[in-house]
């Protein structure tokens, strides 16, 4: 229509300018994963050391070692994973819906997501929490097929199993 060339030739520019701009900000945040699993495992060792000598300096009997965060799960077995459903919203957005887990022990549901069609589980995050006799659904909004998501099975003993990802 009202193309003209010298348009199209600024339109393609801001095309290349975008991308470019979106690799470095993809090779950046590479990056920042790369320096951030580094400083857990320098933390992990840390927090290890912490627990070992806080008992021995105040003694294994004292109030304080009781309200130790644990590092691990404790001992246990992993979860069955539940099953998840993908239902599109009337105007954009997607619904998940997923079974209910018959474990005894559980705590919860866990919502995780991660960016791009591939689920990475250091690439996950957090988003919603669903209490053991909660509703079991999450309304993602418009956009939110550029994710994958898992929905966790967790149990008292902080031992969890994720579903398959859907996206």
């Amino acid at each position: 229509g009202d193309l003209t060339r010298a348009g199209m030739v600024a339109l393609m520019a801001g095309v290349v300018a975008a991308r470019e701009a979106l690799e470095a900000n993809g090779l950046e945040q590479e990056a920042l994963r790369w320096e951030r699993d580094g400083l857990e495992d320098g933390v992990r060792g840390v927090m290890v050391a912490y627990l070992k000598a806080v008992p021995v300096r105040l003694g294994p009997g004292a109030v304080l070692c009781g309200s130790l965060p644990r590092i691990s799960p404790l001992p246990g077995h992993t979860p069955k994973p539940v099953v998840v459903g993908v239902v599109p919203v009337p105007g954009g957005g997607r619904r998940l819906e997923w079974s209910a887990s018959d474990e005894a022990s559980l705590a919860g549901y866990e919502l995780r997501g991660c960016a791009g069609k591939t689920y990475i589980k250091k690439r996950e995050r957090l988003i919603l929490k669903v209490a053991a006799d909660g509703e079991r659904v999450a309304v993602l909004p418009q956009g939110a097929d550029r994710m994958c998501y898992k929905v966790y099975v967790v149990l008292k003993t902080g031992n969890e199993r994720g579903s398959r990802a859907v996206g």
